[in-house]
């Protein structure tokens, strides 16, 4: 009897995973891709107790064994960038945090001390004269954000001086109507080098979100030479993500835990998605890459160890 409950589960699961599948063709359908990954281990823990019943039953499932190959596909790494570099390579440290909800500054700092970044970006970065701010800015060199006049939550720090920097936002940020991006660059060691920050739109209501990934799209000029830091909320699984690193020639990178929701309706939990990103270009290898401990925010940060691939 146990067999069917486990079998209409497992149904639900394949239709999650055919509509995901779909979601190339639709933002509908693509915010499935969200979950989809819990969904997969849950089709193969599903297809693997059935099949072991079917065995112990002396019946080998064929059908099974092909749904378990199908979940497991699902399953299957994406491509990124991770690798080494010879020593002397040129290396380049990032960090990049959604600061949404913290209230104390010191984890932070905390934390920026301790990886001692080259480039720290952040969105949810609190406007105006505050006190992170002022330890950040006797940190680094540089600072921009997303607005040419004005102030913006979406912010990169340097600790060199870049060549030049420019907020990348036209027209309001509330509400994330339009694209928050803010874009620094560097000559690195004789090399071009372009940092783009941004904090998109949820992925609904469909539509905004890869509208404003469109545009993202044209301040990407150097795709091999650039590294996009970001609250994309959206998965390495959606397609409305990989279809921007794919037509931009970057690549999006696992950092091997959810950096999303720390907190939810005021409870702390376990991050199960991981919505912050790190896209590197070609000319870029990661080295290391991880999320943080909880700083504070609804979001873990990220740390990652970059270095440019030798020509």
């Amino acid at each position: 009897m146990i067999r069917w409950p486990l079998r209409i589960l497992l149904g639900v699961g394949l239709l999650i995973l055919l509509t995901g599948a779909l979601g190339r063709f639709s933002p509908l359908l693509d915010i499935i891709n969200l979950a989809i990954v819990p969904v997969a281990f849950a089709c193969v823990l599903l297809a693997l107790i059935l099949l072991a019943i079917s065995l112990k039953r002396g019946k080998a499932s064929k059908p099974m064994g092909i749904v378990l190959v199908i979940c497991l596909i699902v399953l299957f790494p994406l491509p990124d960038a991770r690798g080494s570099c010879a020593a002397d390579a040129p290396r380049l440290r990032v960090t990049w945090l959604n600061a949404e909800g913290t209230t104390r500054i010191a984890p932070i700092l905390a934390w920026i001390d301790a990886q001692h970044p080259d480039i720290a970006a952040f969105a949810e970065f609190k406007t105006g004269p505050t006190r992170l701010q002022e330890e950040m800015r006797r940190r680094f060199i540089a600072d921009q954000d997303c607005l040419p006049t004005g102030t913006c939550s979406t912010r990169i720090f340097a600790r060199t001086t870049p060549l030049s920097s420019a907020g990348l936002t036209r027209g309001t940020v509330a509400n994330r109507e339009n694209l928050m991006a803010t874009r620094m660059r560097f000559d690195f060691d004789g090399e071009p080098l372009t940092i783009l920050a941004t904090h998109l739109p949820r992925p609904f209501p469909p539509g905004p979100q890869r509208e404003q990934l469109a545009e993202l799209s044209t301040h990407v000029d150097d795709p091999a030479n650039t590294i996009v830091l970001g609250d994309f909320n959206a998965t390495r699984r959606m397609h409305t993500l990989r279809d921007f690193a794919r037509a931009n020639a970057l690549v999006s990178n696992p950092v091997g835990a959810g950096t999303w929701p720390l907190m939810l309706d005021g409870e702390r939990t376990r991050p199960f998605v991981q919505i912050d990103q790190v896209l590197t270009g070609a000319n870029w290898t990661v080295e290391g890459i991880r999320a943080t401990r909880n700083l504070g925010s609804d979001h873990r940060g990220i740390v990652a160890q970059l270095c440019r691939r030798t020509p």
